[in-house]
């Protein structure tokens, strides 16, 4: 089917007001708490990681140049870039299931989702590769495994596929969830894939794609599936009402209501309507249904996290913008809720860097220890005021041998990427590998830590953590500690805690 150049058009349209809009936010925000630690992992590339698989720190060496380019622009770019290509490719599904309009009203409904368009598409999460590539991955198996009668030409398209179910799952495991909706319809709807043996090497090739990640846990004695593990059972299957609303409505914010209410509507629709259940429509609810049931089932019973169903919107969104487009809805009702979601989603774009760098409106007053505004506020004002602090302390910045010292990830990777690390310094995470992650290998990279001349325990007013937890067994002296306070709005935001630790043991 040959898209219209109008519609053509329109969403190149689309793609560059997004585009330049996000690139304007990444170059004036702060990275956040997971961000600059996903940094670390172009920092120190693996085969895996404690976390997360490496495809997120690959992306960052990628649009860095080896972290050459080291703004927070160049470490979004590859947000921006692939955000890009993921609505294009939404709109390519849409002209596949459907026709030029059902490819607009996809293109439109993908960037009202805050999930796809900032979580994924802005911020440089696991999830900015995942998603492309998951999407990539569904616009060829809606021409392949759907067709009754498969070709040469569809064995090929299967086996590429596959590849890129494997590389999704360098970004995030759970990736894998696309092959169980896929066995599962193929099972149901089209038996004749069994008998092919191009189904069976795309199996195969997704399993090759998998192998750095699996030897690097078989090195590792499996430990990030045992992280991961711990964080999806059941607690004993004792239901947990709390976290299954925090889930369910964050699952609604992170889609964008407005969507979520139409995805809501269409699914329920496609699924009472037999007039609309298609083989592409079905085969797009076998792959997406089954991230939402089984994150929103852990839910249940445990606290989750709401974008971890996020994959399986992508699908739905497709289906949405099927029905969108064929029922008798009012063109103008139609576009009146696409723009509105729109807008709701520029707004946050906005107004984000606004409400970050200026504080929140209501907060006057009021205790800022639980505004996460401020996880991406005062790196760059602390790093200037903490030089004047060591030199008054008779430290030569450029030759001394000097150590940070953190207790946890956070904020260790904030002060490593906005400070010890532009300056040559380097910077250790103790504590153990549940509150540090990465920095349990970034600290044997680094080298022993005595072989610093002086030590400083840093830590924040959001995440205090008192040194004293290092005199047992790293240090034998705390000394006294200097402050250092970050202003936002005229008052009081952050204070940073400066101790000098001696003794090194």
């Amino acid at each position: 089917m040959q898209p219209a150049s109008r519609e053509t058009k329109w969403v190149l349209l689309i793609i560059a007001l997004n585009f330049l809009t996000k690139a304007v936010v990444a170059s004036v925000l702060e990275l956040g708490n997971d961000e600059v630690y996903y940094w670390t992992y172009a920092l120190y590339p693996d085969l895996s990681h404690f976390d997360h698989p490496p495809m997120v720190g690959w992306l960052i060496q990628a649009t860095t140049f080896k972290l050459l380019l080291s703004h927070e622009f160049f470490i979004r770019l590859g947000s921006l870039l692939l955000s890009s290509l993921g609505i294009w490719l939404t709109y390519k599904i849409g002209l596949e299931v459907g026709s030029a309009k059902t490819g607009i009203i996809a293109a439109l409904l993908y960037s009202a989702s805050p999930y796809l368009n900032i979580i994924s598409g802005l911020m440089i999460m696991p999830d900015t590769p995942q998603v492309p590539l998951l999407i990539g991955a569904t616009c060829i198996l809606i021409t392949t495994v759907t067709t009754k009668e498969p070709s040469i030409k569809e064995d090929v398209k299967l086996l590429l596929a596959g590849l890129l179910i494997g590389l999704a799952f360098l970004a995030k495991y759970h990736s894998l969830i696309t092959w169980v909706g896929v066995l599962l319809y193929i099972a149901i709807y089209n038996r004749k894939w069994f008998s092919r043996p191009s189904l069976y090497a795309a199996g195969i090739i997704t399993l090759i794609a998998m192998l750095p990640v699996l030897f690097w846990n078989i090195q590792n004695d499996f430990i990030s599936f045992a992280f991961h593990g711990d964080r999806v059972t059941t607690n004993g299957l004792r239901l947990n009402p709390i976290a299954f609303i925090r889930f369910n409505v964050g699952q609604i914010l992170y889609q964008n209501p407005i969507v979520f209410i139409a995805i809501a509507w269409a699914v329920y629709h496609s699924l009472r309507c037999r007039d609309l259940k298609d083989d592409k429509t079905k085969l797009l609810l076998f792959i997406s249904l089954p991230y939402i049931i089984v994150f929103t089932s852990i839910s249940i019973f445990r606290f989750s996290l709401p974008h971890w169903s996020g994959p399986g919107f992508i699908g739905l969104i497709i289906v949405t913008a099927k029905i969108l487009s064929t029922e008798k809805i009012k063109p103008e009702k139609r576009r009146a809720t696409l723009a509105l979601a729109n807008v709701m989603v520029l707004l946050a774009l906005l107004l984000g860097p606004v409400l970050v760098n200026r504080g929140m409106p209501l907060a006057k007053g009021k205790s800022v220890e639980n505004d996460v505004t401020l996880d991406m506020y005062g790196w760059r004002k602390f790093a200037p005021k903490l030089d004047s602090l060591l030199i008054s302390k008779g430290i030569d910045l450029k030759t001394d041998k000097i150590a940070i010292v953190c207790s946890k990830w956070f904020p260790a990777a904030h002060i490593d990427y906005y400070y010890a690390h532009p300056r040559g310094i380097n910077l250790y995470a103790l504590g153990s590998i549940e509150q540090i992650h990465k920095y349990w290998w970034i600290n044997q990279y680094r080298g022993p830590i005595c072989n610093h001349t002086r030590f400083f325990h840093i830590t924040t007013s959001q995440n205090r953590q008192a040194p004293s937890y290092l005199t047992l067994q790293h240090f034998t002296k705390v000394q006294g500690a200097d402050t250092i306070q970050i202003y936002r709005s005229g008052r009081c935001a952050k204070t940073f805690e400066i101790t000098e630790l001696t003794g090194c043991r």
